[in-house]
């Protein structure tokens, strides 16, 4: 990108005997070349974990930390964007909602009412997802794979 730039300086008459006033200013010019890095895009690596909701004993919880790059930027936070793919879960017979709250970073499913799991996500890239009744998706067998996607932005 080129600019260009016009310095300009103005004479102050101090003792009011200026007799022509139109040769008060003076202006220089100039250019200025301004490069602009491209710069690197963030990522994040597709974290896959695996909660057994065999022993819900009163719930079972993992933790873990998203793999995030920010690039040539400086570190950032990572937060939750509100968006889902959760697929045709139900818990208890009932369909399971989910529901994100941007003020505490966490998305939490519920089915008639009642919680049936949280994910909080940290600043810090860390989380935590607590399973706190059995789900079941309706496509596939008992001890199935769920596959769930949440969504998250990199500030």
């Amino acid at each position: 990108v080129v600019l260009s730039v016009e310095s300009v300086a103005y004479e102050q008459n101090t003792n009011g005997n200026e007799v022509d006033l139109t040769d008060n200013r003076a202006s220089a010019f100039d250019t200025i070349e301004v490069c602009i890095d491209v710069d690197s895009v963030p990522t994040v690596g597709n974290d896959k974990v695996v909660v057994d909701e065999t022993d819900l004993a009163p719930t079972t919880s993992v933790d873990g930390k998203i793999v995030a790059d920010f690039g040539d930027d400086a570190p950032g936070t990572v937060k939750g964007n509100g968006t889902y793919v959760i697929g045709d879960l139900k818990s208890g017979g009932e369909p399971v909602v989910v529901n994100f709250n941007a003020a505490t970073n966490t998305y939490t499913g519920t089915a008639n009412g009642a919680p049936i799991f949280t994910l909080v996500i940290q600043n810090n890239v860390e989380y935590t997802f607590t399973l706190i009744q059995p789900i079941i998706m309706i496509c596939c067998p008992f001890n199935s794979v769920l596959p769930q996607q949440i969504a998250i932005m990199m500030v």
